[in-house]
């Protein structure tokens, strides 16, 4: 049972959320207004329980009183372990697992851009879940690296408008004046861009009794579903080409293309692609994101002795940081049956673009035809995301490394 003490601060805890609930629903409108109100009903409702609850802790703890003893607090619960798993998160606890039903909808929450606890979206009431992304899909599995190194961002928009560097119309005129004569003016090179939210699914058949088995759903939505979302997800941000949706970094007509040199091993590639990028957006590049292959090569090389060369030291070559992704592969024209796929290398400044989340990754239960009639169920897993490109030379792409894979 819960003392009189924190009954006590949990009232005073509710009165500060309905001050600032009254106050944000003054100065919202809509659709906000609803959920404030509801939220704020929500609040004096739990206040009044615990009003009722405290009279009778009051007299109980009194009663302890008048028969000599002392009432002590109620022990403080041991905080609830934090999950490993993007499941756990979704499914909860196994014991109170009862399985799922058709149409339940489990979404999780994302973090803001300064990747800090995650971001209210203004709908009071819900609650915000803090989780790790889970080993099996970022340490031992697939490789999300260059979207993994981007900042991360909400929106409430279909649409986001913005504004992208124009390094052609950017002048600098900053110059000594001299007293009695026009002082210089300078030209920003901006131009508006927009980017819209595209939705990323797809479905998978399940047995009914799968829906409801805790264990199976958690490897099914673990690795099947979000995984391949997050597949799906870290394709499009580098190479996706929806006019209507996400246009990836290397679709990015303003990005910087690279070229190798005569006599250049990709070492030297590197550290000219992270001077382009300085020159051209004056921005020093943080990263270098390069296919498995690439970074392979990298760390195999060897001087004329046979001994390894160590161009990689702490996960970083020429102080950028380097991240392998999968997506930097592309194919040559096949001209003869010599040609062979390419892998390219991506040095960038991260903060150059930003991932947008409306809608979360999550997960819902349906039927598809006549699933009904054979104990079959359908899940889906599905997120809505954008991408800004805000310096588009804040990027220098180089689509064939001279590595020939294996």
């Amino acid at each position: 049972m819960k003392s009189s003490l924190q009954i006590h601060n949990e009232i005073r805890d509710l009165d500060g959320r309905i001050a600032k609930a009254t106050a944000d629903f003054a100065a919202t409108e809509g659709d906000a207004r609803d959920a404030l109100r509801d939220a704020i009903n929500e609040y004096k409702g739990e206040q009044k329980a615990l009003s009722d609850m405290l009279g009778d802790v009051l007299a109980a703890e009194d009663e302890v009183r008048r028969g000599g003893g002392v009432p002590l607090a109620a022990g403080t619960l041991e905080a609830p372990k934090s999950q490993r798993t993007l499941a756990e998160e979704l499914l909860g606890p196994r014991d109170g697992f009862s399985g799922l039903e058709f149409g339940d909808k489990l979404t999780l929450d994302v973090r803001d851009a300064s990747d800090k606890p995650y971001t209210n979206l203004g709908l009071p009431g819900q609650t915000q879940i803090d989780y790790d992304l889970p080993r099996q899909t970022s340490d031992l599995s697939f490789q999300f690296g260059f979207l993994d190194s981007l900042p991360k961002g909400t929106t409430a928009a279909d649409v986001i408008q913005y504004f992208s560097k124009d390094e052609s119309k950017y002048s600098n005129a900053a110059a000594a004046w001299t007293a009695g004569s026009e002082k210089p003016s300078s030209a920003m090179g901006w131009k508006q861009e927009s980017c819209q939210v595209e939705t990323i699914a797809h479905l998978m058949p399940v047995l009914e009794q799968q829906v409801k088995d805790w264990g199976q759903l958690r490897s099914l939505i673990d690795v099947e579903l979000l995984m391949g979302l997050r597949l799906s997800e870290a394709k499009a941000a580098l190479l996706g080409a929806n006019a209507n949706g996400i246009t990836g970094v290397l679709k990015n007509a303003g990005i910087i293309t690279a070229t190798k040199a005569a006599g250049d091993d990709l070492v030297d590639c590197v550290r000219k692609m992270k001077t382009d990028v300085l020159l051209k957006s004056g921005f020093n590049p943080t990263h270098v994101a390069m296919h498995p292959y690439v970074a392979e090569s990298l760390e195999l090389m060897k001087d004329k002795n046979g001994r390894y060369i160590e161009q990689v030291i702490n996960g970083k070559l020429w102080a950028l940081t380097v991240t392998e992704d999968l997506n930097l592969a592309g194919k040559k024209t096949v001209k003869s049956e010599n040609d062979t796929d390419t892998y390219g290398a991506l040095v960038y400044w991260n903060a150059a673009a930003t991932w947008f989340t409306k809608e979360t990754d999550s997960i819902q239960v349906g039927l598809v035809g006549n699933q009904f009639a054979y104990n079959e169920a359908t899940i889906r897993a599905e997120g809505r995301h954008a991408l800004k490109v805000t310096y588009p030379k804040a990027f220098a792409y180089l689509a064939d490394t001279g590595v020939a894979g294996r």
